[in-house]
C-alpha cells in the first residue's frame, strides 16, 4: 500500500512499515509510518520513498550517492543522478530528500563542498544559498516554498526567489540568580577543585588524570607529579 506525495493528502493510517521488493525478492526500499513525536501529535515521520504523483513510480536514495527512480509497471529501474561515492570524510557528498512535484517533476537535494543544493529534474534550480537540505513544499502552479538563509522563500517555475515576511513572539524568562565570583588572573596558588578522566594502573599502585591543561600520575599515597 502506497501514500502518495500530493500537497494536502494526509496520511491516515496505523504505524506500519512497507517493503517494495523486486521480482526476485530483492529489497528495493522501505516506506513506514509513525509518530514524529508519540503522544504529542499526530504528524508522522518521512518517509523511506516517494510515490509520483500518478501513481506509476517510486523514488528513493539508494547509498547516499544515487536518486533510484522505479516504474511500477515494467518494473523498470533508473538513476536519475548519481554522484558516486565521496570516498573522503573531509570532502563528503550526499544526496537527500527527494520528492515528486503535482506536476511530476523529481526533486532532490545534493551536499557537497559548494554547499546544499536543489535539483529538479537534473538542473540545479536552487543554489548559493543557506538551503536546508529539506524536502521543498510544492503548491500548484510549479512553484514551491522552502528555507534558506533564515527565510522561508517562494519559488516560481521561473524567476528569482521572494521571501516570506512573518514576525512571532517569542517570550523570554531572563533567570535571577547570584552569578559566581571567578578569579582567572591572579597568581595566588589555588586548590585544584578538579580532575578529568582518572585511571588506575593495572597493579593498583598509581592513579593518571588530567587537570590544569596537563596530565598527572599520582602514586597512591603521595603528591602527583606532571608527566609533560
Amino acid at each position: 500500500r502506497c501514500f502518495r506525495n500530493t500537497p494536502g493528502e494526509s496520511l491516515e493510517a496505523p504505524a506500519a512499515t512497507y517493503v517494495a521488493c523486486a521480482d526476485d525478492g530483492r529489497v528495493l526500499a522501505t516506506y513506514y509510518l509513525k509518530a514524529n513525536q508519540p503522544g504529542l501529535g499526530s504528524h508522522v515521520c518521512n518517509c523511506g520513498f516517494v510515490v509520483s504523483p500518478d501513481g506509476k513510480r517510486i523514488a528513493y536514495i539508494a547509498d547516499g550517492a544515487r536518486v533510484v527512480v522505479i516504474d511500477l509497471a515494467g518494473k523498470a529501474v533508473t538513476a536519475a543522478a548519481d554522484i558516486g561515492a565521496a570516498g573522503d570524510i573531509f570532502h563528503p557528498r550526499q544526496l537527500r530528500a527527494p520528492s515528486y512535484a503535482p506536476d511530476g517533476r523529481l526533486a532532490w537535494t545534493r551536499v557537497d563542498d559548494d554547499g546544499v543544493t536543489l535539483v529538479i529534474d537534473g538542473k540545479d534550480v536552487v543554489a548559493g544559498e543557506d538551503l536546508y537540505p529539506f524536502r521543498p513544499a510544492w503548491l500548484a502552479g510549479g512553484g514551491f516554498v522552502y528555507g534558506a538563509d533564515g527565510h522561508i522563500r517562494w519559488r516560481g517555475s521561473t524567476g528569482p526567489a521572494t521571501d516570506i515576511a512573518f514576525s512571532v513572539e517569542v517570550p523570554v524568562t531572563r533567570p535571577d540568580y547570584r552569578k559566581k565570583k571567578r578569579d582567572f588572573t591572579s597568581a595566588t596558588p589555588c586548590p585544584v577543585v578538579g580532575i578529568v578522566a582518572p585511571k588506575l594502573s593495572p597493579d593498583g599502585g598509581r592513579i593518571v588524570f588530567g587537570a590544569l591543561n596537563d596530565l598527572w600520575i599520582m602514586p597512591i599515597g603521595q603528591a602527583p607529579k606532571p608527566l609533560v
